[in-house]
This record gives structure tokens, C-alpha cells and sequence, in this order.
């Protein structure tokens, strides 16, 4: 199935054809020319006030960004930093964002894994959510298990294939999320609205450091991740959006 196949069953039906018709339209363009993130931005900007872009075609149009800018052994830079504009723009949320770096499973290329662990770890400091809605709150927190997920399943082909490159920046990703104040209060949050545990992660990475003994790393990473047990906050609170942001400025 090609990817303008796949846009096809997530755009609005009504207008299906021409609107993978200006997302492939834009990406290709963006690849073609040689647009930079900022000449990127101001045509996709111009399309949003003349037509309009819903999420729906915003995460569209990531995905393709991220199969352009992963479509070969070494990643397309030019392509990365115009996902990366996206959401550094308000484009796209956080949450999206995240979900659809995580589509990328091609473990083997590890250049690719490389620059979007580095993407992900760098974005640490910037992740934010509109503490009003509730809703944007949960999304963005099954996000961050969504992005540890994908840390988990890529380090784990990283050290069985001896890949130090794309080791070490999963390695720096993962702690870069468990040492961030904002990232264990979602968390916290997630598991205690009975979602998932983060506690398998912690579990996965004992398993990674006995597995491999000689990888140092793996230890100050589970020191890292150990932090995921500590309570930022003393009690769940009725309002979501306000128990994140308490526990995020705590």
C-alpha cells in the first residue's frame, strides 16, 4: 500500500482526494527544492490562512515529512528540522508530534535512530500542554509512554546489534525524559488513572544492564529511570490540568 494510499483513509472523505493532493503536493516540494525549515514554514503557513489544515493533515503531513527525511541509511537533516518546525510553531501538538516519530521502526538504520532520539531528547525542555483541557493533559502523558516505549524496543536491537551510535543516544534520551520534573508528573498521573505502569521500563532496563554488563551507561540510565517511583505529588487531585501544572513547578 503506498503512503498517499494510507493519507487517503485518514483525511476527511469529502475532500480526500485534494487534500492528499496539497499534502503530498507540500512534502515533495519541501524535498524537491530544497526548502528550508523557515522558506517550509511559510508556505505551509500561507496554505493554513488561505485553506485551512485540520490535525488530521497537520499529523499527515509529519508522517510523510518523516518517511522523506528517513528513506534512506543517513537521515535527511533538512527534512527533520522542518517536522521539528511544526510543532516549535504550534502547528502540531507535542502529543502528535511524539506518536509520529515513534512510527518509525526501522531499528536498522542507526543514523536514522540516532538524530531522532537527539530530536526527542532535545524537545525534553519544550514539551507543554494546556493545563485547562484535561484531554490535551492524558493525551501528551500516553505520549511519553509512547516515547519510551519506542526507546525500549530500539535500544534493545541497538545492543544486540552492537550499535554504540544509536545506543548511546537512546540511553541519553530515555534519561533525559526521567530526569525532567514535568515529564514524571504526567506520568504519575497516567499510571494513576489506571493506565499503564512505568515501572516496566525501570524493569526493562535491569534486564538490558544484566544482559550486557560491560555497557555502563545502562546503569546511569536505570538511576534515571528509578526517579519514576517518586510521587511528585502527595494526592490525585479532581482537576487534571491542575494537578500537572502543580506538580510541574513543584
Amino acid at each position: 500500500m503506498s503512503f498517499t494510499c494510507i493519507l487517503m483513509g485518514v483525511i476527511n472523505e469529502d475532500k480526500q482526494q485534494t487534500d492528499v493532493s496539497w499534502v503530498t503536493s507540500l512534502v515533495t516540494r519541501a524535498h524537491a527544492e530544497g526548502l528550508s525549515s523557515t522558506e517550509f514554514g511559510a508556505v505551509l503557513k500561507k496554505r493554513i490562512i488561505t485553506s485551512g489544515c485540520n490535525e488530521q493533515q497537520c499529523r499527515a503531513i509529519a508522517s510523510m515529512l518523516l518517511r522523506f527525511a528517513t528513506a534512506s541509511v543517513t537521515p535527511d537533516q533538512r527534512m527533520l528540522s522542518c517536522l521539528e518546525a511544526l510543532v516549535k510553531a504550534e502547528v502540531l501538538r507535542w502529543a502528535v508530534f511524539i506518536e509520529v516519530i515513534a512510527e518509525f521502526r526501522q531499528f536498522s538504520r542507526e543514523y536514522c535512530i540516532e538524530a531522532l532520539a537527539t530530536i526527542l531528547r532535545n524537545s525534553v525542555p519544550l514539551l507543554k500542554c494546556n493545563y485547562t483541557s484535561e484531554k490535551e493533559c492524558l493525551e501528551l502523558s500516553g505520549s511519553l509512554m509512547t516515547v519510551l516505549n519506542w526507546c525500549l524496543l530500539a535500544l534493545e536491537y541497538s545492543l544486540k546489534n552492537e550499535n554504540k551510535r544509536s545506543t548511546q543516544a537512546l540511553i541519553h534520551c530515555a534519561c533525559a525524559y526521567a530526569n525532567s520534573k514535568f515529564v514524571r508528573a504526567l506520568l504519575y498521573i497516567h499510571e494513576h488513572i489506571g493506565a499503564e505502569s512505568v515501572n516496566y521500563v525501570v524493569e526493562a532496563a535491569v534486564s538490558f544492564a544484566q544482559s550486557y554488563p560491560d555497557c555502563e551507561e545502562l546503569k546511569t540510565m536505570i538511576e534515571a529511570l528509578q526517579q519514576f517511583g517518586a510521587s511528585p505529588a502527595e494526592r490525585i487531585e479532581d482537576n487534571l490540568g491542575g494537578l500537572v501544572k502543580q506538580v510541574a513547578h513543584l
